[in-house]
């Protein structure tokens, strides 16, 4: 499904993923064709991931097609390739693993 705002001339493309419905600004195109077309690359890769019990990557695949320009859609679906074909590291699940990079804010405030 799509939807376009008058006010902002900017089409939205209204998905389903491991999270559920989702509707994501399909920020690089200007017409409704564009906006099909995206929104169908979107839903293949999406399904391609879904299938072979991939969709913990389905969020990003949907964050970087959304906003990817039209020539960067070949790279998106290589993504997805290499995904299905298991060269891939797995995103964390665990929200606490975050790198030691300095100090923290309130050690920073604090100094």
């Amino acid at each position: 499904m799509l939807e376009n705002s008058p006010a902002s001339g900017r089409w939205c493309g209204k998905l389903t993923t491991a999270r559920g419905r989702r509707s994501v600004a399909l920020v690089t195109c200007k017409t409704r064709e564009e906006a099909e077309a995206r929104r169908e690359f979107i839903a293949e890769q999406l399904n391609r991931l879904a299938h072979r019990g991939r969709r913990d990557f389905g969020e990003k695949v949907l964050e970087l097609a959304s906003r990817a320009e039209l020539g960067r859609l070949e790279r998106v679906r290589r993504g997805v390739d290499v995904i299905l074909a298991g060269n891939f590291e797995a995103p964390q699940s665990d929200a606490s693993v975050v790198p030691n990079v300095g100090p923290t804010f309130h050690e920073f405030a604090e100094g």
